[in-house]
């Protein structure tokens, strides 16, 4: 299971699917999230952005308030250059939580194709 931020960029990056071309937005602590105790949570929370080259990205979430984050799994939406979180592609209308590694992976691999 990955349990931190760094752990997540290193996996994602073993395989290929980030490149130093691409933009690593960390987002800073989230004012809610830094009141919260991490009481049951599995793994770090974090939440970061990746921008690909084709101007889309993916945002990476995982907490006490995201779609499968007591069990450790990540929450994903699809974003523009910016970060912000886009609702008409292919991919989805919303975020899609409950994801596995393997399941992030494939999202990538997708939006880097769009």
């Amino acid at each position: 299971m990955v349990t931190s931020k760094q752990e997540l960029i290193e996996a994602i990056e073993k395989i290929g699917y980030i490149k130093m071309e691409d933009r690593i937005q960390y987002i800073p602590d989230l004012s809610i999230l830094s009141l919260m105790e991490n009481r049951g949570l599995k793994g770090d929370r974090l939440a970061l952005n990746f921008i690909f080259q084709n101007d889309k990205g993916i945002s990476i979430i995982r907490h006490e308030g995201s779609y499968g984050g007591y069990d450790g799994l990540f929450e994903i939406g699809v974003t523009d250059e910016n970060g912000h979180l886009i609702y008409d592609t292919e991919i989805t209308d919303d975020v899609i939580g409950h994801l596995e590694l393997e399941e992030v992976l494939e999202i990538i691999n997708k939006i880097k194709k769009l």
